[in-house]
């Protein structure tokens, strides 16, 4: 008969659920040792619950160790070496009978169990399961001349250094069991790459018990394996192994992703380091380095808007996985650029041929970056942007050199857009639609598809940020009193929060601050200021301009109509259907916001596209997108997508992850379509869509789809 698993006896006892399972399960695979084990160090369980779990298991009597006294001519019966090798513990041994009582970790290890009977002279030896962590302890304790309490802080209890709470200490009833603990679920992922043991011994249970799952590497397979099962958010590496990974990485035996990456040579000496905050000490260099840049600048036509470049090249090394380091050294490049001039005389600024000598005293800029000392390189930075600018062909570069050329792309793209800017065609519209242009027509390739798309949708979300329907979206220029009066009662009534001003040089100010959605102004009161606001919505088509007038005929209505006003409201006033007119105007805005976005209309099938390439590719943009998926013989499915990660899946009747393993059983016998969506129905997948992925793709190639 099969014996039960371990796992299954405790499930069945109510003890664990499937998710504790899981983690330590998760546990068990990075740090080696028993299930039990990482069951009871997470406290997903009590020893007690442990030791009859293992009885059932192993069909054996068991024994809690914990803070039990043994004998010191029992432990001298059986050497420490014995005891390490075959993790036995001797806790008793009668002397009437000659038989020694032994705590194993495997009753089913029978050469260990002979061994210390012998070395002990006893006729026979009576075997008792023990949890491993707490044997472990026992050894400390009588053969290291231990303490307890330091013995199970090492091994199990550290988190118990921390202070206990008092509702944790009134949670636990009389079995024993605390029920109020929590279940740690690990909110980041990190990898120590270093073969130190102390870091693994002490590091681990401090990370998690702060809600991080640290994982102890120092393999280049084992961490190259690692690196195919999950992502980390953060890499460490320790002073032991930062050469070698290096050497690992460039010869291509591991390859790192692009996330936060830190040497860490000690605990100790990377705590003792940190004098002042990083943040903190970044925040004053960029500050100075600020106006530093604004004193280069004087004098020129055009004082390029630092603080916005940095902005941008901030949010879209971060879209990009950019690690810390990487995103304040481009930072501090950016600062670095000053313009030869102004940019009104230069060849379009198209962001594909963007030249070197756009830029004055390019010595200056690098030796300026080199004298800093930045612990990330931003002087080779420059030079791969120039070099970039200038049209050369680099040879492909060294796996610790793509990020320099990923920085020396997104300084041109950032500078490109806000050069444009000065030329008075800087509007999100404008840019998009010349980067998209540029990179469909080839010739952005030195810039890289990932570089532009990324920074299309950044531009996306900012464009969409300042022309969301947030309060304050409509600025109304009219006189207390006046015709506006009653329409801007109206506007609140009906979710629309306002500006109201009777000075025009306010309406200017606060829409160089915040673009509104609309611009309400009062014609009869405001004639030359009217005419001043048509200027600005010829320049920017987001901004729906309305014009209220009691006094104007047929022909002022058609000039203002042809000067750039989106609508001119005229008596009879019904305040119910302007309110109608201007709600869909702004949808019409939002429609075409989609349409800009890529997301409506696409359809291919799975001949051309795969499914994994095509949720890939949607995951890649951060889509929001529902995708209608068909196959041969009419069956049907359905797909949402919330920022690239697959929300919600059904097909047929299968609905969640198992209908995307459904869907990617039909291989290359479906087709899809995309549109935009508004509208979400409950969350079914919670798993990442890349584990998602991976795990259909097990499933197939193990022949279960």
């Amino acid at each position: 008969m099969a014996r039960q698993r371990l796992d299954q006896i405790l499930l069945a006892r109510g003890l664990v659920t499937e998710d504790q399972i899981r983690q330590a399960l998760m546990r068990q695979k990075s740090h080696g040792g028993r299930l039990g084990t990482h069951l009871l160090y997470l406290r997903f369980v009590s020893e007690k619950q442990l030791i009859e779990a293992l009885e059932q298991h192993f069909g054996v009597p068991g024994i809690e160790l914990g803070g039990r006294q043994v004998p010191e001519d029992v432990i001298r019966a059986v050497p420490d070496k014995i005891v390490l090798e075959g993790l036995v513990f001797p806790f008793g041994f009668d002397v009437d009978t000659r038989t020694l009582h032994l705590a194993v970790v495997d009753p089913e290890n029978p050469a260990a169990v002979d061994q210390a009977r012998r070395a002990a002279m006893a006729r026979e030896a009576r075997v008792y399961v023990a949890a491993e962590s707490t044997l472990h302890a026992a050894i400390q304790v009588h053969y290291r001349k231990g303490s307890w309490k330091d013995a199970t802080a090492q091994i199990v209890e550290l988190p118990e250094l921390f202070v206990e709470t008092d509702r944790e200490r009134a949670g636990a009833d009389e079995t024993g069991r605390d029920d109020t603990l929590p279940s740690p679920i690990p909110q980041r992922d990190v990898v120590l790459v270093s073969r130190t043991s102390f870091l693994k011994t002490f590091l681990v249970p401090i990370f998690e018990r702060e809600g991080c799952s640290l994982s102890v590497i120092g393999d280049p397979d084992l961490l190259a394996s690692y690196l195919q099962e999950r992502r980390p958010d953060h890499i460490l590496v320790g002073g032991d192994l930062e050469g070698e990974l290096a050497e690992w990485e460039r010869s291509g035996r591991v390859s790192l992703p692009r996330v936060e990456r830190v040497s860490v040579s000690s605990v100790s000496g990377s705590l003792l380091d940190q004098a002042v905050p990083y943040d903190r000490m970044v925040a004053s260099l960029l500050q100075s380095l600020m106006q530093l840049a604004d004193h280069r600048s004087a004098g020129l036509d055009w004082t390029p808007p630092y603080a916005d470049i940095c902005r941008d090249v901030r949010e879209l090394a971060r879209s990009l996985d950019l690690n810390r380091l990487a995103v304040d050294g481009l930072q501090i490049a950016s600062l670095m650029l000053v313009p030869a001039g102004h940019p009104a005389g230069r060849r379009g600024l198209d962001p594909f041929v963007l030249a070197v000598d756009f830029f004055a005293d390019i010595p200056l800029s690098l030796s300026t970056a080199r004298s800093l000392l930045f612990p990330w390189n931003t002087e080779a930075c420059l030079r791969a942007f120039f070099q970039l600018l200038s049209g050369s062909r680099a040879p492909s570069p060294a796996p610790e050199e793509r990020e320099l050329l990923f920085g020396a792309r997104i300084l041109a793209l950032a500078w490109f857009r806000h050069a444009s800017a000065a030329l008075g065609k800087g509007s999100p519209e404008e840019v998009i639609e010349a980067l998209r242009g540029g990179h469909a027509e080839g010739r952005g390739s030195a810039l890289g598809s990932e570089a532009v798309e990324a920074y299309i949708r950044l531009l996306g979300k900012q464009r969409k940020k300042a022309w969301s329907g947030a309060p304050d979206s409509i600025f109304v220029l009219s006189e207390p009193g006046s015709t506006c009066r009653r329409l801007s009662e109206r506007l609140r009534e009906a979710g629309f929060r306002l500006v109201e001003t009777a000075e025009p040089a306010e309406v200017r100010h606060l829409y160089d601050r915040k673009r509104p959605d609309s611009i309400i102004v009062d014609y009869d009161v405001y004639p030359d200021e009217a005419a001043e606001l048509s200027r600005l919505a010829r320049k920017d088509p987001r901004t729906l301009l309305y014009a209220v007038t009691t006094k104007a005929g047929p022909a002022a209505v058609l000039g203002l109509l042809d000067c750039g006003f989106s609508d001119v409201f005229v008596p009879p006033l019904n305040y119910d259907i302007l309110v109608t007119r201007i709600k869909n105007a702004l949808a019409g805005l939002a429609h075409q916001d989609a349409l800009m976005a890529g997301q409506h209309g696409f359809a291919g099938s799975f001949r051309e596209l795969a499914f994994v390439d095509l949720v890939q590719a949607l995951a890649v943009s951060q889509r929001n997108v529902r995708v209608h998926l068909a196959r041969r013989g009419g069956e049907t499915a359905s797909l949402f997508l919330r920022e690239g990660q697959v929300s919600f899946a059904a097909c047929g009747a299968a609905s969640g992850e198992e209908a995307v393993y459904r869907i990617m059983a039909w291989r290359d016998e479906g087709s899809f379509r995309l549109e935009s969506v508004n509208r979400y129905p409950p969350d079914n997948v919670t798993s990442p869509t890349d584990f998602v992925l991976m795990e259909g793709c097990r499933l197939l190639d193990e022949g279960k789809l």
